[in-house]
């Protein structure tokens, strides 16, 4: 397994990734909104999400903002961040909702410490019928990319370059219909 980075947390930062992961699982859970995982799964869920985040924007020196009411929003900067938790395993998830042109950055959650393993592309993910199963009882398939298959963080691509993805997907997307 190739790791980029290892990033720890602080007590004082997993203190507010448990604060801000509980306030998205109720905020989720209130509104009805369903999650990705079995619901007593879903508390430590979010809140490693969230930490994986903040793991995520401390590697990168990208102010992370403690975002709740817009699961459409971008976790960390103009990044998704998708956190492993389960400890034995390095895939890294996408949901078949994902945007296309957003970029996925993989970690794994061994808190306080937390491992980058890698980016992908929504698109790169999307396009591998075999990447999509159940990982967990009791939930939707989604596409569990391989950590072999992810790219090293040094080509994490600019905010600029996803701009542009961005746009090029959008025109394609408009002269398809």
């Amino acid at each position: 397994m190739t790791i980029y980075a290892t990033v720890t947390l602080t007590q004082a930062e997993l203190m507010v990734a448990s604060l801000i992961g509980s306030a998205r699982h109720v905020q989720a859970s209130t509104k009805g909104w369903k999650d990705d995982v079995p619901p007593e799964d879903s508390w430590g869920y979010n809140i490693e999400g969230v930490a994986g985040e903040m793991a995520a924007g401390k590697h990168l020196n990208i102010y992370w903002q403690p975002i709740v009411g817009n699961p459409k929003a971008d976790d960390t900067g103009p990044y998704q961040v998708r956190t492993n938790s389960s400890r034995r395993l390095t895939d890294t998830r996408i949901m078949p909702k994902d945007h296309p042109a957003k970029v996925f950055i993989g970690v794994l959650s061994f808190s306080p410490q937390f491992h980058i393993i890698g980016w992908i592309w929504g698109r790169e993910a999307l396009a591998h019928p075999e990447w999509y199963r159940v990982g967990r009882p009791n939930t939707a398939p989604v596409y569990w990319v391989p950590e072999s298959e992810l790219h090293p963080m040094d080509t994490l691509p600019t905010k600029a370059e996803l701009a542009h993805a961005a746009f090029e997907y959008d025109r394609q997307a408009s002269a398809a219909e």
